[in-house]
């Protein structure tokens, strides 16, 4: 679980605090970070076997591996400076909603010290895993009853959810609830992904993380009014002045807010009303770039192998780790769309893609030879 949980950390928790709490510019962070950080990762783990394949890699070769791990690298060493040990965050929360969907204590029958974690309320009515870490009461008609973090930290600072002490709880309850619960972990995982691939866009209850229509391009007086209110200077209330201040900090005298610039306005408004790239179609180019992977099997997969790796990653991660939103799909989609062209894309000399596929066939023990193609 160290790789998993190093990539669910990064993907949720790598943002300044006064990004977190707000559905867009979480987004717009995500969006940035993951692909980077995933193809370092994936730098990491393909380096041996490119020095196993190729021997000793060129200055080129060198300089790109460098380009990837650099980051992560002096993050971990600036990490270890803070805090003693190297890492990435502290933060064992996110592991912790993705299992509330399933999490049952009569079958985890965790320590004394974890108790305070289980969450007698049936699964229908507890927050969706991606809210549950920010949430402080379950969903309607329990909406009355606090959930197990707030009852934790008596408090709704969710900053308080992300302490070492706090993290190592959570991140410990989370691990022995999959361990207790592996199929039923299998199964939230599968929905989730299988979610991606939806016709339509299904949001979560109250549409709280995105996966509704609050991503859509929308005209200034109602991009306002989808500013939460604990993003918003309210008199007398500490964690929405603290937050607000934390905004005006972080974004300027105009707070990182975007602003409607016209005539392209009606253009981007006009433009997704018709094209958009709905789940059945990201299946399609997924298995296209898989194609022409297999394909390769010759070669290790060819050049497509990484961004097909790097874009199944961030489809399959996130539900694995924390929980299914739209805004890690959206960082997916290049990555997939390319290893599907590079499936057509060919080299100088190299063998068409139907040769490639009898080549398969036949190592496969079907006689198909590369003529009768």
């Amino acid at each position: 679980m160290t790789v998993l949980s190093i990539i669910r950390d990064c993907l949720d928790a790598l943002l300044h605090p006064s990004a977190r709490h707000d559905v867009l510019t979480r987004a717009r962070h995500h969006a940035f970070i993951a692909p980077r950080l995933l193809g370092s990762l994936t730098a990491f783990a393909a380096f041996p076997v490119y020095l196993a394949m190729h021997g000793a890699p060129s200055a080129l070769g060198v300089a790109a591996f460098a380009w990837l791990i650099v980051p992560i690298a002096a993050y971990m060493v600036w990490f270890h400076g803070t805090y003693g040990k190297y890492a990435i965050t502290e933060s064992g929360a996110f592991l912790y909603s993705r299992v509330s969907s399933f999490a049952d204590c009569q079958k985890i029958n965790p320590p004394a010290n974890l108790r305070a974690l289980c969450d007698p309320t049936p699964t229908s009515l507890r927050p969706v895993p991606g809210k549950y870490v920010w949430a402080d009461t379950e969903l309607a008609p329990d909406q009355h009853v606090s959930t197990p973090l707030y009852k934790l930290t008596k408090s709704s600072d969710t900053g308080l959810r992300f302490t070492p002490q706090i993290s190592g709880m959570t991140g410990k309850f989370a691990k022995d609830a999959i361990l207790a619960q592996p199929l039923d972990y299998a199964r939230a995982v599968t929905d989730d992904v299988l979610h991606t691939f939806a016709w339509s866009r299904s949001p979560d209850p109250g549409d709280n993380i995105g996966n509704g229509p609050v991503f859509n391009f929308i005209y200034q007086g109602e991009l306002s009014k989808q500013i939460p209110w604990w993003a918003k200077d309210i008199p007398g209330d500490p964690v929405a002045q603290q937050i607000y201040q934390a905004r005006k900090d972080f974004g300027g005298p105009g707070f990182g807010n975007t602003t409607v610039v016209w005539p392209w306005a009606h253009l981007l408004v006009d433009y997704q009303k018709v094209f958009y790239l709905r789940g059945p179609f990201l299946a399609v180019i997924l298995l296209m770039g898989l194609g022409g992977v297999i394909g390769r099997w010759r070669r290790w997969g060819g050049l497509g192998l990484l961004p097909w790796v790097v874009g199944a990653l961030l489809i399959v991660l996130p539900p694995m780790t924390a929980g299914f939103s739209y805004r890690y799909v959206l960082a997916a989609v290049p990555a997939v769309c390319l290893a599907a062209g590079l499936a057509f894309a060919r080299r100088p000399g190299e063998a068409s893609v139907g040769a490639l596929a009898a080549d398969l066939r036949r190592h496969l023990g079907r006689r198909v030879t590369v003529d009768q193609e």
